[in-house]
């Protein structure tokens, strides 16, 4: 095994990272093959950047992503007996979370940090 395919597997195996794999509705075709990497422990990862208050994190690159982590997390909790993906597009663009339950797709979400925080839903 490739020893960065090794610490992955060990950290994630330690509950210190979680990874989210692609969608993959055909593998063979998928256009992302890797999986999406989050640190679990927010409060850790902020400790380890030296993010000591909440200003510092809305300056810092991570606060995106920290935020999307702590959510998917939080989500993948709650929810049993579904299956979670992201999506990425040949261009990049991309979709945070897809929920799946048994073959039925319940939920795309669009995770978006807003320094105030606030909720906004759109549905089809």
């Amino acid at each position: 095994m490739f020893i960065g395919q090794n610490i992955l597997s060990r950290t994630e195996q330690t509950f210190i990272i979680r990874s989210l794999p692609p969608f993959e509705k055909n593998i063979k075709k998928r256009l992302v093959k890797s999986p999406k990497i989050f640190v679990r422990d927010s409060g850790l990862l902020h400790r380890l950047l030296q993010v000591d208050d909440f200003n510092s994190l809305l300056g810092n690159p991570v606060f995106g992503s920290s935020w999307e982590g702590f959510v998917i997390g939080n989500i993948i909790s709650s929810l049993k007996d579904c299956k979670f993906s992201f999506y990425r597009s040949a261009t990049g663009n991309e979709l945070d979370l897809l929920i799946e339950r048994g073959s039925r797709r319940i939920a795309i979400v669009e995770f978006i940090a807003y320094p105030a925080g606030r909720i906004i839903h759109y549905s089809a």
